[in-house]
């Protein structure tokens, strides 16, 4: 492999900066020195926090998902990782932008990745009908699909270079119109769960021939790939 994808932090170190919570002083992940230098800047990528929420309409997580952004982003800076990837922005995702805005003009030699699912505009309405209503601002985002909530970001960010989009392969691929508008963005990366993947006959994991055409197509605009998840019987290698 090029490099492995962790967690800056771990993921249920849920930080309390507002003060409302008794102080648990534990540390906010591992020891810089399991790895040297050289490793961390060119091995690793890392991966923010999945809880941060910028713009909920809690006051409290807003506070906490801003302290907690700036304190994994000064870890990723001080191990000098090439690159880190962002949770799934949303269409009301202006809090969020100005944070990241923000990083991106006081950063130097690290890309931000945003992660954002291949879906189409009827595959999130599903998923939004489906889900339970959190106290969310997001309900527009079920007339949209993932490219219009990466492109109002990318907008509110003035188009920055060093920002830039993994896209997590989802279980149905949609139509070739909603894929091949991504062939234009500045693609890193295609996320690959674990959960996609099939079982051939002796036993080890493939891809469906509609995602072997995804991956092909993608590996033309020099796109790399990340396999997500917890290998299933065999080792991460057979993926």
């Amino acid at each position: 492999f090029d490099y492995i994808v962790i967690p800056l932090a771990h993921p249920r170190n849920e930080r309390d900066f507002t003060g409302s919570l008794p102080d648990r002083n534990v540390p906010l992940t591992r020891s810089d020195l399991v790895l040297n230098a050289q490793q961390w800047s060119t091995h690793v990528v890392g991966r923010l926090s999945p809880w941060l929420n910028f713009d909920s309409k809690v006051d409290r997580v807003q506070l906490n998902s801003r302290f907690a952004f700036k304190q994994e982003m000064a870890w990723a800076s001080h191990l000098s990782l090439p690159a880190v990837i962002l949770p799934t922005p949303h269409w009301n995702c202006f809090n969020y932008s100005s944070c990241v805005l923000s990083t991106l003009l006081n950063l130097s030699g690290c890309s931000l990745w945003v992660e954002v699912p291949l879906l189409s505009q009827k595959q999130m309405m599903l998923i939004s009908q489906s889900t339970a209503e959190e106290e969310t601002a997001y309900t527009s985002d079920i007339t949209i699909d993932s490219w219009e909530c990466w492109n109002q970001m990318r907008t509110l960010c003035n188009h920055h270079q060093n920002l830039q989009v993994v896209l997590k392969i989802t279980e149905n691929i949609p139509d070739n119109e909603v894929v091949e508008r991504w062939t234009a963005e500045p693609v890193r990366a295609l996320i690959l769960p674990v959960e996609i993947f099939l079982t051939n006959k002796k036993g080890y994991p493939v891809l469906s021939k509609k995602h072997q055409q995804l991956i092909k197509m993608f590996f033309k605009y020099d796109v790399q790939v990340i396999v997500r998840g917890v290998a299933k019987q065999v080792s991460m290698s057979s993926y």
